[in-house]
């Protein structure tokens, strides 16, 4: 059960070395952005004055075991924060931890707060699991085999994909199968939910990513056919595994293990979202792309090879134009 707790935050100094890559991110305003690591670190970044591309560590504190896998902000301020090793924490501003829980005996690939409290977890075990005050309400068969690696609930209706290389569809409430489809050869890795204006009159897209490197777009009824048709038409933006997916309609971007990231076109055509590649740049030279992370019409990737290696990229027209931005972790004096 998560209890109120009152914790001294870690001292405020240049550990940006340790903090590993960034894992997940979270823009608070224009100017304020939450960044999530590798080895657990939970950073701060206020921009400069008048110099909005510059970003500088205002606190940073050790809150997982295990790599930060999302950051959700909290009514009046501060962030929630859910762990790989599957536990979630709410921390005030200069990370003084506000509560605590954890599901027992998981680790986080990917997880979502409901309305209850209660959380779903995407797992290493291929299943997704629902929490309540640290007690396990319901947990699925392992479909996704070895893990479920992304989900994404609306309501009462959650999808996930995972290892199987399947987009499989759940009820939220009692954990019970609806249905699936075959979605990638390999892992199916990453999952994104489109809702195009009400002027298309046209339902929500589920886009989904893989490791053979190809994006595909499905209606949002998918989960209800027949799971021998095989699947729809995709279009390929990475030679390496892709990694993760960011958006608004009618844009996507993706990342890969290449470290670079594609940019596409969603659209609906009576009735069938089709998928357009439209171009393609450079994140990183060397490593992957491990978080995107979007604020408007641009997304900020992090991975690379350390903590500050982040890249902002933005959609104009058809194309993704690289910006400048720099984060600069300062020692700070105990």
């Amino acid at each position: 059960m998560a209890k109120p707790v009152a914790e001294r935050p870690s001292p405020l100094r240049d550990l940006s070395v340790a903090w590993g890559r960034v894992t997940c991110g979270l823009w608070e305003s224009s100017t304020t952005l939450w960044t999530g690591h590798e080895t657990g670190w939970i950073a701060r970044w206020e921009a400069k004055e008048g110099e909005p591309q510059t970003l500088t560590s205002r606190a940073s504190w050790l809150g997982h075991e295990g790599a930060v896998r999302q950051l959700n902000t909290l009514a009046g301020g501060g962030v929630e924060s859910l762990g790989g090793d599957a536990s979630w924490v709410s921390w005030s501003r200069d990370g003084r931890a506000l509560s605590r829980g954890r599901a027992p005996q998981l680790k986080a690939n990917d997880g979502a707060r409901l309305k209850d409290g209660s959380w779903l977890i995407a797992s290493d075990r291929g299943t997704v699991t629902r929490v309540l005050n640290g007690e396990r309400v319901w947990r699925t068969a392992g479909e996704h085999r070895r893990a479920a690696f992304a989900l994404s609930v609306t309501g009462d209706e959650l999808l996930s994909v995972g290892a199987d290389g399947w987009l499989r569809r759940w009820d939220a409430q009692s954990g019970h199968a609806i249905g699936g489809r075959a979605a990638h050869q390999g892992w199916a890795t990453s999952l994104l939910k489109l809702t195009p204006p009400r002027s298309l009159q046209t339902t929500p897209v589920w886009v989904t990513g893989g490791s053979d490197g190809v994006v595909r777009a499905w209606p949002s009824d998918v989960a209800h056919a027949q799971i021998e048709a095989p699947p729809v038409e995709g279009a390929r933006g990475h030679r390496a595994d892709l990694t993760r997916l960011a958006g608004s309609w009618p844009w996507v971007v993706s990342g890969g293990e290449d470290g670079r990231l594609s940019l596409y076109s969603i659209s609906v055509a009576q009735g069938h979202p089709q998928v357009t590649h439209l171009g393609q740049l450079v994140a990183f030279k060397r490593g992957p792309v491990m978080s995107l992370t979007r604020r408007g019409d641009c997304v900020l990737a992090g991975g690379g090879q350390v903590a500050r290696d982040v890249a902002l990229a933005c959609v104009e027209g058809s194309a993704l134009r690289m910006k400048r931005l720099t984060l600069l972790a300062t020692p700070r004096i105990e």
